[in-house]
């Protein structure tokens, strides 16, 4: 008998989906603290941040970006 595996990665730690994860959350591939789906956020080192300054796909379509003040906007 062995244990299942799910739910013991930690947040920032890589994962496929949120049953991978103790948060039960996957965002951006990472173990995230919350869901961090609202445009122009990231999940890379397990908090959610404010992404700017840079594209944020799928939460900024592909014609926008995100500027300098967290916002989406036309390139």
């Amino acid at each position: 008998c062995g244990s299942t595996p799910g739910h013991d990665k930690a947040n920032g730690q890589l994962c496929g989906s949120g049953t991978e994860c103790t948060s039960g959350i996957c965002k951006d591939n990472v173990c995230c603290n919350t869901a961090c789906n609202l445009p122009c956020q990231t999940c890379g080192t397990g908090t959610c941040n404010s992404v700017k300054s840079t594209t944020d796909i799928p939460e900024c379509s592909d014609d926008k970006i995100c500027n300098g003040g967290g916002k989406c906007v036309v390139k």
